[in-house]
């Protein structure tokens, strides 16, 4: 996989989370009743999906509603505290 003319600003850590995204999809992901957050929030509740691979997908919600800790738990960047990724 290659992921090429990409720019960002310093800091910026979303071509890296993408990089990761497109290499985990590549081989498709399945969470199981999937429970993670922030300290003591929630962020995700017995979240359960299976994305094939090469699938596309759209994650859409409302601020705070959990998109962001569901790539993140696609991805491995956390670790859910209940469930299998």
């Amino acid at each position: 996989m290659k992921v090429a003319g990409t720019v960002r600003a310093p800091g910026d850590k979303s071509i890296t989370h993408r990089a990761l995204l497109l290499a985990a999809l590549g081989r498709g992901a399945t969470l199981t009743e999937v429970t993670a957050g922030y300290g003591d929030v929630e962020a995700l509740r017995d979240v359960s999906l299976e994305i094939w691979p090469g699938e596309v997908f759209v994650v859409m919600g409302l601020s705070g509603s959990g998109k962001s800790t569901l790539v993140r738990c696609i991805t491995r960047l956390i670790e859910p505290q209940r469930g299998r990724r």
